[in-house]
């Protein structure tokens, strides 16, 4: 079940880069139950992070395209 955003969460970011590809990964574990996420990539855990924060309602600006 994905938990949504109310006024704030706070989350204990993990990242590392595999030796054999090279691709960085990233992990969240959630301080309020202690849940761990895990991500094969930083695009999953950038989407993640848009949708949880999606459901403040709030519009975010746009970001600077790379």
């Amino acid at each position: 079940m994905e938990e949504r955003l109310s006024l704030g969460q706070v989350y204990l970011l993990r990242l590392w880069r595999e030796p054999q590809d090279q691709i960085w990964r990233a992990s969240l574990k959630t301080t309020a139950d202690d849940q761990e996420l895990a991500f094969a990539n930083l695009d999953e855990l950038f989407v993640y992070l848009l949708r949880q924060t999606e459901a403040t309602g709030e519009p975010r600006p746009k970001l600077p395209s790379a």
